[in-house]
């Protein structure tokens, strides 16, 4: 069941559309690139089913998402040389359960705002790129993103 004012249900139902940042899509799992944040491969995953909580998945779904994140992780590490892959769940501003796949490039570990005494600090590391790396409507960024999408598309995750 889709709820019509969820985010995620809308983005679902416009899967299909050209600009679609929807990279796989099957009868329980979608997969998208992040397009309010600049870093190919900033993807999100989540059940096509609009449930909050991941104890209301069925054995399935949650088999479906471990399965397709691990086929994205794989591809990710090898095609495009991202050796760190953070997954967080919020499902807080958006209540339809979607797990963050954030890559770690080399180029992030460079950024004085993620080193704490010589370790990198995800969470800041995470909050630090959403803020000073947002589309904010760039039409050119978002076009380099469609592009990711493209080229990631021809990947199987079947």
């Amino acid at each position: 069941m889709n709820i019509p004012n969820c985010s995620i249900c809308q983005m679902i139902n416009e899967k299909d559309n050209v600009d679609s940042p929807v990279v796989y899509c099957d009868q329980q799992v979608v997969l998208w690139q992040n397009m309010d944040v600049h870093i190919p491969g900033y993807f999100i995953i989540a059940p096509r089913e609009h449930i909050i909580d991941y104890s209301k998945l069925s054995h399935s779904i949650v088999l479906q998402l471990f399965r397709i994140t691990q086929k994205t992780l794989i591809i990710l590490q090898q095609k495009y040389a991202i050796n760190k892959v953070y997954q967080c769940c919020f499902s807080e501003l958006t209540p339809h359960l979607h797990t963050h796949l954030f890559p770690r490039y080399e180029w992030m570990k460079t950024l004085n705002a993620i080193n704490v005494s010589g370790a990198i600090d995800a969470p800041t590391l995470f909050s630090f790129v959403r803020e000073h790396y947002a589309t904010h409507g760039n039409n050119e960024k978002k076009a380099a993103l469609l592009r990711f999408v493209t080229d990631f598309k021809q990947q199987s995750l079947s």
